[in-house]
């Protein structure tokens, strides 16, 4: 970040400027219905042990998953 800021603004950035990361989370109540893997369009989530696995070196964090889980076992956070 700080590369960027010094190569497009001539100066250090601000050390309160922060890089949020988001990520798919599985709350404990997945039922491993598949649902997710379907919608899935990077083939990022697998079921082991009857949950839902986030592979997230594959996730792009679409957020396609999230309103297709019918337990609403998926969140953006």
């Amino acid at each position: 970040m700080q590369d960027y800021w010094l190569a497009n603004f001539g100066k250090r950035a601000p050390e309160s400027i922060k890089i949020k990361t988001r990520r798919i989370i599985v709350l404990p109540f997945c039922k491993g219905c598949g649902t997710c893997v379907e919608t899935c369009p990077n083939f990022a989530i697998n079921i082991v042990n009857q949950k839902a696995l986030i592979n997230y070196e594959k996730c792009i964090i679409c957020g396609y998953c999230a309103p297709k889980c019918p337990e609403f076992a998926l969140r953006l956070v």
